[in-house]
């Protein structure tokens, strides 16, 4: 249960880390804060449980039958078109709030956000193993 908290806090320290990055480069006007905040955390809640859904295997997959691995492969494909019908609608729902200009650093900010998470775990577990 306590890891489950830990876990917990984890990930709102995370969201609120990359809202203030991508909010920096943004730099929005009040009444755009106002609008595009709720429609990017709904955008980022069901992109989460998308995620979550995503075709997992439990067993290897030289273990698996032909037919486990195509049904692997057809949810995996499912959730790639959600995921790029979410992807159009965010982006036709924020067009009215922000330029495309703007869009366009969102995305920078976003990918350079996860680079530097990304880069940031390798450094962790690199500096693991040569301690």
């Amino acid at each position: 249960m306590g890891q489950e908290r830990q876990g917990h806090k984890d990930k709102d320290r995370i969201i609120k880390l990359r809202k203030s990055f991508i909010a920096e480069g943004l730099e929005l006007t009040k009444e755009q804060q106002s609008t595009f905040w709720p429609i990017y955390d709904n955008f980022q809640i069901a992109l989460g449980s998308l995620k979550k859904n995503k075709g997992r295997f439990n067993s290897k997959i030289s273990d698996m039958s032909d037919e486990e691995a195509q049904n692997i492969l057809n949810q995996n494909l499912k959730n790639r078109e959600l995921e790029m019908q979410l992807q159009i609608k965010f982006y036709k729902d924020i067009q009215s709030i922000i330029p495309a200009k703007q869009i366009l650093i969102l995305n920078e900010r976003e990918r350079l956000f996860h680079k530097k998470a990304f880069d940031r775990v390798r450094n962790r577990r690199q500096n693991r193993r040569g301690s």
